[in-house]
């Protein structure tokens, strides 16, 4: 008997050992199991996140440059207009990576954005806002002395752009100079009142004249 001890230790270390494995092979099996899942979810968002990052990226897209176009435009019957794009630096996972965006102005040769005017970047940069808000709109847009860094030529282009686009959205511009407003349908002024010692709004309808 006692030679047998040892066989019968062995044996019942044999089955505890194998019933550890067995529960650390479901365990294994288990883990394996919510790794496919998460992967499986992982990729299902991946694909969704990328299929509406790239419609809301392709609708901008195919906007942006025919509203830079129309802002762009001169007056003139043979004026000409800018161009511009947008590229992506990451087509697999384009969210993650970021979005190029190049505009040429009337007459101008291609440059990097860094090299334009002020006045420059700041028509392109109303251009793509215009572009996403046709895409995305809202029920208006707040403009806040955008026509700072303007020329007299730039101003007006914006003036009329801006006339003739408000019937897709409501526009609401601060500005100081009468070439951009004087196209609007309300004048909203803010002035000091010494005698009260606060501020007065006052109100002009423009509808009732000729734009």
């Amino acid at each position: 008997m006692e030679q047998l001890t040892p066989l019968v230790t062995v044996a019942t270390q044999l089955v505890s050992s194998e019933t550890q494995l067995g529960e650390r092979m479901s365990t294994l099996a288990e883990a394996k199991e919510r790794a496919r899942a998460a992967h499986a979810a992982f990729a299902h968002v991946k694909e969704q996140r990328t299929e509406r990052f790239m419609t809301a990226f392709e609708k901008i897209q195919s906007r942006v440059n025919a509203v830079y176009q129309e802002l762009t435009l001169g007056p003139q019957i043979n004026a000409v207009h800018g161009v511009c794009y947008l590229t992506l630096e990451d087509r697999e996972e384009p969210y993650l990576g970021g979005t190029n965006y190049h505009a040429t102005p009337p007459l101008k040769r291609f440059m990097p954005m860094e090299s334009l005017s002020g006045g420059e970047k700041t028509m392109a940069a109303l251009a793509l806002l215009f572009a996403i808000h046709t895409v995305s709109s809202t029920p208006f847009i707040i403009l806040d002395e955008v026509d700072a860094a303007l020329d007299a030529v730039n101003v007006e282009k914006l003036a009329r752009y801006l006339r003739t686009n408000c019937v897709h959205g409501q526009y609401i511009v601060i500005s100081l100079k009468d070439a951009l407003y004087h196209l609007s349908d309300v004048l909203v002024g803010v002035v000091k009142d010494k005698d009260q010692q606060s501020s007065r709004v006052l109100m002009m309808d423009l509808c009732d004249y000729t734009h």
